[in-house]
């Protein structure tokens, strides 16, 4: 079974599906959620990690770790200015913390006002392209030495 159909608790697509977050497989194959600062993946048995990797500073890592642990996730790893997190995805104020601590971008929403008005320009921009289609049209007698052939225009 793979871990991201697991029974048990919220799957990842679920959880990203839930926060309108997008998910990439990993080098490994694996869905995670990347963000700017990191990425959230299934760690098993109902919970989560959240791996904070491209921290500005230290003490990027050192305040969200700080909150992390005030929510009542498990610090796995701890370095000087990255580290991982165990959450449970059940729980949305550890859930909000680990997709603001990864700084992870939301899917936009769209009305269907929206949708109708982006086909349409998107149909009107269509129209507007210009036809690369060659049209040469050559009048033969008009030329000041006409070839002896109509190839031969091209060869000049």
């Amino acid at each position: 079974m793979k871990r991201e159909e697991q029974e048990t608790g919220i799957t990842l697509k679920q959880f990203a599906s839930e926060y309108r977050l997008r998910m990439k497989r990993d080098d490994c194959g694996d869905l995670n959620i990347f963000g700017k600062r990191g990425d959230i993946y299934q760690y098993g048995s109902g919970l989560f990690g959240v791996t904070i990797l491209h921290a500005p500073t230290a003490q990027h890592w050192n305040i969200y770790r700080a909150k992390l642990a005030a929510a009542g996730c498990r610090i796995s790893q701890n370095g000087d200015s990255e580290g991982t997190a165990v959450f449970d995805p059940g729980n949305e104020q550890q859930s909000r913390l680990a997709i603001e601590a990864i700084r992870a971008k939301r899917k936009k929403r769209i009305t269907p006002v929206q949708a109708e008005a982006l086909r349409k320009g998107r149909e009107k921009s269509l129209d507007k392209r210009p036809s690369f289609a060659l049209e040469t049209h050559f009048e033969v007698s008009a030329m000041a030495n006409p070839p002896a052939h109509a190839e031969d225009v091209f060869l000049r």
